[in-house]
């Protein structure tokens, strides 16, 4: 499988250093899955504490005396490196979210072997291993008093997503709308606890992906197909042209190759709902509407599946650009 650059990204550094869970083969049909892990929990309770792009004064005040003031310094002082956002991320953060979180860890010493075998793979190693000593540091303290209660907060509302998700046609829909097949089992989606205001829907490898539990039903299972919609695409799309042609940061903030992938996304999930979903309006520096507009009309001339919506898509608009 091809693999890319795209940190909301979904396949980031982490992959290219070979941190990413081999994928499932499944009994019977794929699904959408809901569940939650300590190492994505713990990476993001981290991230919150730390303010590294994510925040949460609840979370803060119940748990943030697990953090000592000089971690979260340690941590704070790397935030450039760290921190991700709009389809672009800082040097570290392949590493300490998306490979980490991704990752399964039975303790600290097993996440101190997997840092240090990444470690040769980067340049500042001081900046590395500053924020490798916090992450090992914290990591069985986490475990032992944090994730326990997390856990409990977590529970109801997989349930409650499971039974929601229960006899769900997302992985049919999408391949009968593409004309692509899913071939790499379910598709899991796993809930964190901290960070309700930060970046949800982190991918963290070719079947599974990250967000925040306390969202509303609607949304989130409207962003549980759009995710898994750019997943099934990727392998199909000109990505890799589209980031050596079209390399372009647009007037309101997005990069041009993802803002005309998650549009697109956008663009299907409408189509097999039959109305706006709310995904919709959720990527706005994505320019959802425009992008829309031509996939609509492409769609109006016979251009159809993935690849060329996309290729011709990103070309139109580029040349509104100019």
């Amino acid at each position: 499988m091809k693999k890319i650059w795209i940190p909301l990204f979904t396949i980031a550094v982490a992959l290219l250093l070979g941190w990413m869970v081999a994928r499932r083969t499944n009994a019977g049909e794929p699904k959408i899955a809901v569940g939650a892990t300590p190492e994505l929990n713990y990476v993001t309770h981290l991230y919150t504490l730390a303010g590294l792009g994510f925040a949460d004064a609840d979370y803060a005040a119940k748990f943030g005396r697990y953090l000592l003031n000089a971690d979260r310094e340690t941590l704070q002082r790397h935030a450039q490196e760290l921190r991700f956002t709009g389809g672009q991320g800082g040097s570290l953060a392949g590493v300490f979210f998306f490979g980490l979180a991704g990752d399964t860890f039975a303790d600290a010493d097993g996440m101190k072997a997997a840092l240090d075998s990444a470690r040769a793979a980067f340049a500042d190693t001081q900046a590395y291993d500053e924020v490798a000593d916090v992450f090992v540091r914290n990591y069985n303290t986490y475990l032992d008093t944090v994730w326990p209660q997390v856990r409990r907060t977590l529970e109801p509302r997989i349930e409650r997503l499971r039974e929601l998700l229960d006899g769900n046609s997302i992985v049919a829909d999408w391949e009968r709308q593409t004309g692509l097949e899913w071939r790499h089992g379910d598709y899991t989606f796993l809930l964190y606890m901290a960070g309700a205001d930060g970046p949800s829907y982190n991918n963290l490898g070719v079947d599974k992906n990250s967000t925040y539990y306390a969202q509303d039903d609607d949304y989130m299972l409207a962003m549980f197909s759009h995710e898994f919609g750019i997943f099934l695409m990727m392998d199909a799309l000109p990505f890799d042209e589209a980031k050596a042609r079209y390399d372009i940061v647009a007037p309101n903030g997005g990069w041009l190759p993802w803002m005309a992938l998650e549009s697109l996304s956008c663009w299907y999930n409408c189509r097999i709902a039959g109305e706006r979903t709310a995904d919709y309006m959720a990527f706005g520096d994505a320019d959802v509407e425009r992008f829309c507009q031509i996939y609509d009309t492409l769609d109006s001339r016979g251009v159809s599946g993935p690849a060329e919506l996309y290729r011709q898509g990103i070309e139109l608009y580029a040349v509104g650009l100019q």
